[in-house]
């Protein structure tokens, strides 16, 4: 009925207990759209299993799918095919634990002016 122009939309919302907003949300959402972006997302994810969704994006761009970062973030993150981030490495600089002659600290006690 809303469609048709038999009820205004504000007024369905209004009674619906939705916004407006969320009304032409759920009217623009292509479900086929997802579905075939969702396969194509699955493919680069397989053949390339340590993308994240920055190069997946790049890749689609490559692929002559034009789409935002932001959406395959949100479809990465449903699907469960975001890459664990790798744990930088803490260099340890300094070994105490050494056959090495340990040597007193000369400059312990002076000021410098």
């Amino acid at each position: 009925m809303i469609n048709s122009g038999q009820i205004p939309i504000s007024k369905a919302c209004y009674h619906l207990d939705i916004s407006r907003q969320a009304h032409y949300k759920w009217q623009q959402k292509d479900k086929n759209i997802d579905i075939s972006l969702k396969f194509l997302i699955y493919d680069i994810a397989l053949e390339f299993p340590k993308y994240g969704y920055r190069r997946i994006t790049a890749e689609l761009y490559r692929r002559g799918k034009v789409i935002n970062h932001k959406k395959v973030l949100r479809i990465m993150h449903e699907e469960n095919l975001l890459c664990k981030p790798k744990k930088k490495l803490r260099i340890t600089t300094t070994d105490s634990n050494h056959d090495y002659t340990i040597y007193p600290n000369l400059a312990k006690n002076i000021v410098l002016t």
